[in-house]
């Protein structure tokens, strides 16, 4: 499996036209997707990344 080590787990590009148009950040918890946001550059999506595991009893409101 080819897996670099340097990208951010739970950041995902979008795509317009064959260029990056935005980044989604979402994780799973326990089979259920959890959605933390549409943002315009990757800092910001691994941040919201960041703030969710720093307090994750703050996102439980999303998990039903």
């Amino acid at each position: 499996m080819n897996v670099n080590k340097r990208k951010p787990r739970y950041v995902f590009a979008i795509k317009r036209e064959g260029k990056v148009y935005r980044y989604i950040a979402r994780i799973n918890v326990s089979y259920k997707r959890i959605y933390l946001g549409c943002f315009k550059t990757q800092g910001e999506a691994v941040s919201a990344v960041e703030k969710y595991f720093s307090n994750p009893k703050r996102y439980e409101g999303r998990l039903r």
